[in-house]
């Protein structure tokens, strides 16, 4: 299963769905993905996130291997702080952004170096808040599943229930966004029984070909 650094719903219901996952690190980084991006929103629409690679977009390299960009010298990266900021100014009068603020901003601001160990310690966080219980491995060959992975990461056609967004009057409900934004808006518990009702909602797009 490919590892997103901010995972969005249909992500959060296979890892809900399976309960145990397993992340590679040598699959390859596919650049222009949720590997290294992730959708948030404000008052203008939907916001795209980017974490920049070191290197740049030209390199191939296994996802295990991927660092993030940082200036020679700099304790912390520019972009993460324009990360937090841009997250700040979006949310800072969403529901839960207070009671969720300072982990967010550990987060945030303190990446580390490699894309992957940021990416796993995201998810953790998220699985921690939400209360989901999920096993999460990094080696196919060490822990063998049994789930048919190639259908589950398949294009489907999601259904997505509104939730609360504090700009959906300036900007329509928008269904494509990171779980962090339901999270800031609708806290832990109910953001959990939202995504228990979008796995139910979507129980289908789990089901195997024939």
């Amino acid at each position: 299963m490919p590892l997103h650094c901010w995972p969005d719903l249909p992500l959060m219901a296979k890892i809900m769905h399976s309960g145990r996952v397993c992340f590679d690190p040598q699959i390859p980084f596919a650049k222009a993905t949720g590997m290294n991006r992730y959708r948030l929103v404000d008052a203008q629409g939907e916001v795209m996130m980017s974490l920049p690679i070191h290197g740049g977009r030209s390199h191939h390299q296994a996802l295990g291997e991927v660092r993030l960009a940082i200036k020679e010298g700099r304790q912390r990266s520019e972009w993460a702080t324009s990360h937090w900021r841009r997250i700040q100014n979006g949310y800072r009068r969403a529901p839960f952004f207070e009671y969720l603020e300072n982990d967010l901003r550990n987060l945030i601001l303190e990446p580390g170096n490699h894309l992957m160990t940021y990416s796993l310690r995201v998810l953790a966080w998220l699985l921690h808040r939400l209360q989901i219980d999920a096993q999460i491995t990094e080696s196919a060959d060490k822990y063998p599943l049994n789930e048919p992975w190639a259908v589950l990461l398949k294009q489907r056609v999601w259904k997505t229930p509104r939730y609360y967004q504090q700009f959906e009057t300036q900007t329509g409900f928008i269904p494509s966004l990171s779980v962090l934004d339901l999270l800031i808006q609708c806290g832990p518990h109910e953001s959990k029984a939202y995504l228990d009702r979008y796995l139910d909602l979507n129980s289908s797009n789990f089901e195997p070909f024939h």
